[in-house]
């Protein structure tokens, strides 16, 4: 073979290494037609499954509860934490799950209409520009970020609703907004604001006329959606080659969006005062030994039995529960616990030998551990 020939050869292998290159490259570009012509129609956006989902999450909850007898206008405030209601003092002493929960509960078929209007004037759009995955990490996170902050802010009060949720998700699309005011059509974002601003005005009345929807829930919500919203179009605009590159970068946005969201609740968490849950953990305790002693009667036998079996152990638990927290109320019930456990025991002693001594003590024990709680100075 000449040289010529030799050069002329290694030209041809160079040319089919680009045009192969070219068929890969168009062939890849056809694959990523294909997959979003197969994900919604052209000029169609995707279907908003998830708010849907929700939406019928929150109704069927209300459903269930009117079933098994709920009021479904005014339901009550126990009834509310039966079913997982936020009630501070006994989410911050390790029910943590109320955080949830709550956010499916509402007070009545009022506050569920607004907020099931309110996914869908919003939600619907939302859940459109930020895909359901951010969309569920925005609803989420917000909802849980305002069950903290009304519980930090009102740990004595039953807080229920989707509202923290919904107003998260209205801030994240005022912090879409933010960030990409160039993307969006200003007419359609005119009539998103006027939907948003109607939502904010029912939110506020629902706040006033509702006992169970505190404020301090939505602006957590509200707060976090627009953080949540601004941080994840801002991830999400690093430059992609590919679609795959786009998705990874996505993926990347959302996990260090996540990973916010579990730092915020974990520092809001930490700030709850101890006394908040010790104060739960008492009511729970006290109730305990009070169904005891009451199921017991007048039956000296089954009382001494309670007695020994479950309150007097109960007001151990509950001193060894509040050494060492600090505060008033917890100082308050400290000194509860400590004088039922005093009253329990000269009880146990009065029963045991006969001695009505000992029961005339266990009585005034009990007064004085009554007043300690009605009038803790």
């Amino acid at each position: 073979m000449s040289e010529d020939d030799s050069g002329a050869e290694v030209v041809s292998l160079a040319q089919k290494r680009v045009e192969a290159a070219r068929r890969e490259a168009a062939a890849a570009a056809a694959r990523d037609r294909a997959a979003r012509s197969q994900s919604a129609k052209p000029g169609e956006l995707p279907k908003p499954w998830l708010t849907y989902t929700l939406m019928a999450a929150n109704v069927l909850v209300w459903l269930v509860m009117v079933g098994v007898g709920v009021d479904g206008f005014d339901p009550k405030p126990t009834q509310l934490i039966e079913w997982g209601g936020n009630l501070g003092i006994f989410t911050a002493s390790g029910e943590w799950w109320r955080l949830l929960t709550a956010t499916f509960l509402h007070a009545g078929i009022t506050h569920l209409a607004f907020n099931v209007y309110g996914m869908w004037a919003v939600g619907r759009i939302t859940e459109q520009i930020f895909r359901p995955a951010a969309y569920a990490l925005i609803y989420f996170g917000s909802g849980l970020i305002a069950s903290l902050t009304s519980l930090l802010w009102s740990p004595m009060v039953v807080s229920v609703g989707a509202s923290g949720a919904l107003l998260g998700i209205l801030g994240a699309f005022f912090g879409f907004t933010i960030r990409r005011r160039d993307v969006l059509p200003e007419p359609f974002v005119k009539s998103v604001r006027r939907n948003a601003l109607i939502l904010i005005v029912l939110n506020v009345g629902i706040s006033v006329m509702v006992p169970n929807v505190d404020v301090a829930a939505h602006l957590g919500g509200l707060g976090t959606g627009l953080g949540l919203g601004y941080l994840i179009a801002r991830m999400a605009e690093r430059p992609a080659a590919t679609r795959e590159q786009g998705l990874a970068w996505r993926r990347k946005a959302l996990l260090a969006n996540a990973g916010i969201v579990v730092a915020l609740l974990g520092l809001g968490i930490l700030a709850v005062p101890a006394q908040i849950g010790a104060v739960g953990q008492a009511m729970r305790l006290d109730e305990e030994a009070g169904d005891a002693l009451d199921a017991a009667g007048d039956d000296e036998d089954a009382r001494l039995e309670a007695l020994e079996d479950v309150a007097l152990p109960a007001m151990l638990e509950l001193e060894a529960e509040l050494e060492g927290v600090e505060g008033d109320m917890a100082a308050s019930l400290l000194r509860y616990a400590s004088l039922l456990r005093e009253s329990y025991e000269r009880e146990i002693a009065g029963l045991r030998d006969q001695n009505p001594v000992d029961l005339l003590e266990a009585r005034r024990l009990r007064e004085e551990a009554s007043r300690v709680v009605i009038d803790p100075g």
